[in-house]
Order: structure tokens, then C-alpha cells, then sequence
């Protein structure tokens, strides 16, 4: 999915971490595009975010962080403790068919 999102909105791929470095489970990227339009991102199995994802997105100097959750899509930034979270159909849609 994640690579999905990079390919319709046009953004680089690359790795949230190295790859012996221990992170929790699911596939974490950062898609690049300028600062304004970078973020990082993952795909989890699971319901929940990650705990760690504001830190993330602060250490990666990307202003937010997007959790795919096989039913939700979750956006935090990383100054602010609350996030948002949003239908995956609904999101995905949006991101595909705007271009």
C-alpha cells in the first residue's frame, strides 16, 4: 500500500530504518518530496497506532506520520499528542482518483 501511495502522489521511497534496526511490526517508509510534502509511513496488521510514530516522524525531520491499519488510515503530527483517524476506503480513493 505504501508504495501505492508513493507512486499516485509521485513521491520517493525509501527505508523509515536500517535494516538491523528493531522496529515494530509492519512495513515503515518515508515518502520525499520537499519538506512540506514529506512524511513517513507504515502498514501494520494490526488496529492501533504505533507509540512511537511522533518520535519517528520528529527523528526523520518529516512534520507527520501515517499509519495504514487494515481499516483505518491514522495521521499525527509530531508536535501534537492527539492524531486523526480516517476510513481507509474512504482516504485511499481520494489519494488514487485526484490525479
Amino acid at each position: 500500500m505504501i508504495r501505492q501511495w508513493a507512486q499516485s502522489l509521485g513521491l520517493a521511497e525509501t527505508f523509515l530504518f536500517a535494516p538491523n534496526e528493531d522496529a515494530e511490526g509492519g512495513e515503515h517508509k518515508l515518502l520525499l518530496d520537499g519538506v512540506r510534502g514529506s512524511f513517513s509511513a507504515s502498514q501494520i496488521d494490526g488496529p492501533d497506532i504505533q507509540s512511537d510514530s511522533r518520535s519517528w516522524a520528529w527523528s526523520s525531520g518529516v512534520l507527520h506520520h501515517v499509519t495504514a491499519t487494515p481499516n483505518h488510515v491514522i495521521v499525527r503530527r509530531w508536535d501534537k499528542s492527539g492524531y486523526d483517524r480516517y476510513p481507509l476506503v474512504l482516504r485511499f480513493n481520494r489519494i488514487v482518483h485526484s490525479e
